[in-house]
């Protein structure tokens, strides 16, 4: 009956041995993957901070780019408006040519006509 005894308690060691072992590996193995969910969380969170970050530069620049588009769309429309008055201007000054050509043949033609009519050596 000792024999039993003894050979009960072995059986009992090696199995708290081996059942002890396995619970390590177990653990270690746990261990291990919630240090890797952690390195891959952090790394996640690095590069949700420098996409924030990147997103507020984007749109910092990107209200940049508005307001030189508005700058550019205000002198574009600066620029149109003073086309119009050069050629408003352009075409006064055609008319007003015009007229002074008209005048000049009228004061040329009138010219003429009284070199014409006085006599050659009427002087």
């Amino acid at each position: 009956m000792k024999v039993v005894i003894i050979l009960l308690i072995g059986i009992l060691v090696v199995s708290s041995f081996v059942l002890a072992f396995s619970s390590n590996k177990k653990a270690t193995g746990a261990s291990e993957e919630l240090n890797q969910e952690r390195y891959l969380r952090m790394v996640a969170e690095e590069g949700l901070v420098s996409a924030k970050t990147k997103i507020g530069s984007l749109e910092s620049e990107m209200e940049r780019a508005k307001g030189k588009t508005q700058s550019l769309e205000r002198l574009i429309e600066q620029k149109d408006i003073v086309l119009e008055d050069l050629k408003g201007r352009v075409n006064k000054a055609e008319k007003a040519k015009d007229e002074l050509e008209k005048k000049v043949k009228e004061l040329e033609a009138a010219l003429s006509s009284n070199a014409s009519a006085q006599p050659a050596g009427g002087q």
